[in-house]
Parts: structure tokens; sequence; C-alpha cells
């Protein structure tokens, strides 16, 4: 695109919006000339002192001045992209970075971040990875890169949020680099990588990758559930009325999807993982194709970490839950009312309910419990550490882990390495993990059979027990070093 003075107009009058006027506002030769939105009530008012017009107007200003470019201001910016692209607009700027790297000396949001290090594998978390003030963030991803590490594997750790530019922080003595496409660009841009590992794949992440990377790279996607599936796979996060009001979006979703994992599946120099069966399965029939290179390899579940503790029979009294509250997926309602039903029964008084966790939907999923305040049902809304989760493993004995839908389910996978016995749900993947031998699991949504499983690990100490010594053998062999990380260490390194 020509610099010599470029006119912008800003799709979206987003909350990033302020952000991206405070960059430009510094640029010699670079002007913003107006807004766009595809909302017809701020068409004819201004934002940010500028003029808002209909995508129809601003494409009659955009073809009649070969200076005008569109730069699109929210961070999920493809259906804005497609929507240009589909009117004829080719001047396009899909986020901030691209404009400044037209300009090579000027980066403003930056900093020094030293970077520059010769490492050749980019390792990147969608969602972001874990710090000290957001700890539940992809934890199994962060284990997979101190695997790595300490197999002298050498790579840059990328956590893709929607906060733009990018900043670096540590984590367990882990330097770890963070931010939005932005910050993506400005990191590849100045890296020669010769492979990446990407967690969660978006259109978005790809088209990044794809601009920068060249044709001899290597990418590695990890396929984990909602990034891919259908959203009936998650009827359960939609009301009735949710469903009628954004059916047409809904279903609009499923058809982007199709077509993008349908051509990125083709991809010679892409492999896919999926973590298990179950989703290599159900993923082949939402997408109606399965990718040309691809694997199963579950989560690795560090033994070293969630290590094994003997239980006695007296940890049979002492239930522990370890949940994020924040959709209907983890089902942390459903252990609320186990433990209800539990309250009526006479091995109640005699136990020891510890909860923790946090999310939007916290106060819905424990009103109850809250509100009755039994003596013996701890509620603690924090998210842990994953070595705090360790700790608490050793001194708990029962892992109540209802879900209504996991792909793997992790963090039972990491109680059962703990030598914990876990009480979960007969369903998507999880009977890939824990079978009747090792552990109990209900029907769907079935707390009453939650609760019965507990009042019987009570009684029945030495079936307790029993399960107890088998799962963390059982789960190790699963998820365990070798058919885990050493498998992903042997597909990157071939």
């Amino acid at each position: 695109m020509n610099t010599e003075n470029i006119n912008i107009l800003i799709f979206g009058c987003s909350k990033r919006a302020e952000g991206i006027e405070n960059i430009i506002e510094n640029m010699k030769k670079v002007s913003i000339i107006g807004y766009v939105d595809n909302d017809d009530k701020k068409w004819g008012t201004y934002y940010f002192n500028k003029k808002v017009y209909s995508p129809d107007d601003a494409y009659a200003i955009y073809s009649q001045n070969e200076s005008v470019c569109f730069l699109i201001a929210p961070f999920n910016y493809m259906p804005i992209y497609k929507q240009l692209k589909s009117m004829g607009v080719n001047r396009i700027y899909v986020n901030v970075f691209e404009l400044l790297d037209s300009f090579a000396s000027f980066n403003p949001i930056i900093g020094d971040l030293n970077i520059n290090n010769g490492n050749k594998i980019l390792l990147i978390g969608n969602g972001g990875l874990p710090r000290e003030d957001e700890l539940y963030r992809s934890g199994f991803i962060y284990r997979r890169m101190v695997a790595y590490k300490n197999n002298g594997v050498e790579l840059d750790a990328y956590g893709y949020i929607p906060v733009m530019g990018i900043n670096k922080y540590e984590y367990e003595g882990n330097i770890i680099y963070e931010g939005d496409g932005y910050g993506l660009s400005y990191l590849m841009s100045r890296n020669n990588y010769s492979k990446i590992l990407l967690h969660f794949p978006t259109e978005e992440i790809l088209y990044f990758i794809e601009k920068y990377i060249g044709k001899t790279c290597k990418v590695y996607i990890w396929l984990h559930g909602f990034e891919v599936l259908n959203w009936e796979r998650r009827v359960f996060n939609y009301s009735e009325e949710e469903i009628q009001e954004n059916y047409t979006k809904l279903m609009k979703q499923n058809k982007d999807k199709k077509d993008f994992f349908s051509r990125i599946f083709q991809k010679n120099n892409y492999s896919f993982v999926f973590v298990s069966n179950w989703l290599k399965d159900v993923v082949e029939e939402d997408i109606g194709v399965l990718p040309r290179n691809y694997r199963i390899i579950p989560n690795y579940i560090d033994e070293e970490l969630f290590s094994y503790h003997e239980k006695k029979s007296t940890d049979a009294a002492k239930v522990l839950l370890v949940k994020s509250n924040k959709t209907r997926m983890y089902a942390n309602d459903i252990a609320a009312k186990a433990i209800e039903s539990l309250a009526d029964r006479e091995c109640f008084e005699h136990m020891e309910f510890n909860i923790y966790g946090d999310g939007k939907l916290f106060y819905d999923n424990y009103k109850e419990l809250i509100e009755k305040n039994y003596p013996n049902v701890h509620i603690h809304k924090r998210f842990l550490k994953q070595s705090e989760i360790a700790k608490l493993h050793k001194s708990h004995g029962i892992f109540l882990c209802p879900t209504r839908q996991d792909t793997q389910g992790v963090s039972m996978c990491e109680a059962m390495s703990s030598g914990l016995v876990v009480v979960t749900n007969k369903v998507a993947a999880v009977p890939e993990y824990i079978d009747d031998t090792v552990g109990i699991l209900c029907d769907y949504e079935d707390y009453l059979g939650m609760a019965d499983a507990i009042e019987r690990l009570y009684y029945d100490r030495d079936l307790f027990l029993q399960y107890s010594k088998k799962a963390p053998g059982f789960i190790r062999e699963k998820c365990g070093f070798a058919n885990t990380i050493q498998k992903e260490l042997d597909m990157i390194n071939e």
C-alpha cells in the first residue's frame, strides 16, 4: 500500500478504538477521516469527534480516493475482513500493527522486549497462558511448555488475548509474551520461526501465521473442542431464548468453522493433534472430513507434580471440587445438587467438602449452598495454582468432577494421578480416561447418582482404597510422559 499519505476509515466503534486513536495521532502522513459500523443506529453520529458512516457510504469514499484505507478495530476482525473483501475492498489493515509495519521505525506501543533471541519454535496458546492474576489460563498448555523446555526444546511462548500490543512477563521462572494480533505480528515478523505450535486455532490467528511463515515452516495444531465443534454440541450453554434470538448467527458460525477447517485440514505443512478419539470422531461428523495429517495424543498429566500419595481409609470423608464456573459445561450446579442431596443422609455430618473456583456462574451454581451455610462445606471463591491443587490432592480422598462434556477432562486425570477417587459423568470423551475399575461414572446430569457414589465410597472403604491405588497407574499409562510429551517431541522433531 502507498504510505505517502494514508487516510484511515476505522471499521468498528470498538473500545479498542481509543488505543488506535492514540497511536495514529502521533503518526505523520496518517489521518483518521471517520468510523464505519454495521449498526445503523450509529450512522451519522460521531465517535471520537469523527463521523460514523454506513459500510456503503464508506465504500463510496474509498472508491473515489486511492489514499483511503480501512483499518479494522475489533479483536475478532475476520467477519469484517470478509465483509470488506466481498464489497471489493483491497486496501485493508486488519490491525494497527499492519499499518505501523508500513513505517518500519514507528512502533509506539512495543518498547524494548529483547525478543530477538533466535528461537525457532513458537508456542501459541489462544486465550492466554497462566500468570499470577490469571491462574486458570490453559494450565495444560503451560505444562507442555515446561516439559518441552526440560527436554531441551528452546521456544518462545505467546498467549493470544484481546489486549492490544505485546507484553512480556515471568511466571514460575518462564518468560511468556502475550497480546493480540498486533503483538503476534510483531513477534513473528522479527523471528524466522521454523515451527509453530498452536492450541485452539482460529481464522484470525492463522491469518497472521500464514502471513509471516515461510513455505518450509511446519505448523502443529492442537484441537481441544470449542474452537472446532458445532454449537449444538454444547447446546446446554444456551437458553431457549438465546437460541431463538441467535439461531441464524449460530448456524453461520457452524458454516464458517466448516469452511475454515476444511481448508486448513488439507495443508501439507499442517499437522493436527486430537486429544481424544471422541473429539476426532465428532469433528469428522461436524466438518465432514479429517485432516490430511493427524494424531491422537492426550493432554499431558505431570506425574511429578501430581504425585501419588497413598490414601488412608479416613480420606473417604474428604471431598474436593476444583473447577471453573465459566460455563454450564463444567456442571458445578450438578455438584451443588449432589452435596445438597447428601445433606439429608446420615454420612453427611461426618464428611468435609472443599470447593474452589471462580467465574461468572459462581453464585448461580452455589447460591443454595451459600445460603444454607453448612458448617462442613467450605466454598473458596478463588483460582488456584497447579502446585496448590496438587497440595490439596494430598489431603483429600474423593474428587467430585461433574461435567456435561469433556474432550478429555484434565483436572479429573490430575486427581487420578494423585490417587484421588473420581466421581464424574459418563459423557463425551470421559470414558476414554476413566472406567469403573478406578472410579465411578454417573449418567448425564445425574446428581442423585453422584450423591449415591460419594455415599457408597464413604461406607465402603475397601472399595475406596482399591480405586485409589489403581487410579494413578491407570491414568499414567494413558497420559504419562511416554504417551504424551514424548510423542509430541517425536512429532515436532521428525
